[in-house]
């Protein structure tokens, strides 16, 4: 047996591990992204919370409702802000390159 075939012995072998290792890698950057997009939006409609809270005396309601409403907009504003951000971030990383 010479290098070569030594070689494609090796790759056939190695094959199907490379491309599993491949598919769990895009799989747990697929995970990481969702979590990121998650966490975003958690974050604004812990802000709507908040700012419904705040403003629920000014209103003249009562704080709870104010804020569980003030977080059912947060959101709502999370889910029409976070692809804008995406599309955001995509040109920016294009300028750059």
């Amino acid at each position: 047996m010479d290098a070569r075939q030594a070689e494609a012995v090796i790759n056939a072998i190695m094959e199907p591990d490379l491309h599993a290792q491949r598919e769990r890698e895009q799989k747990r950057q697929a995970w990481k992204r969702a979590l990121a997009r998650r966490r975003r939006m958690a974050g604004i409609a812990l802000v709507g919370f908040a700012a419904g809270a705040g403003l629920a005396p000014l209103a003249g309601g009562p704080v709870i409702q104010s804020a569980i409403w003030g977080s059912l907009a947060g959101a709502w504003l999370g889910w029409m802000v976070a692809p804008l951000g995406r599309r955001i971030r995509r040109r920016a990383a294009r300028r750059c390159a």
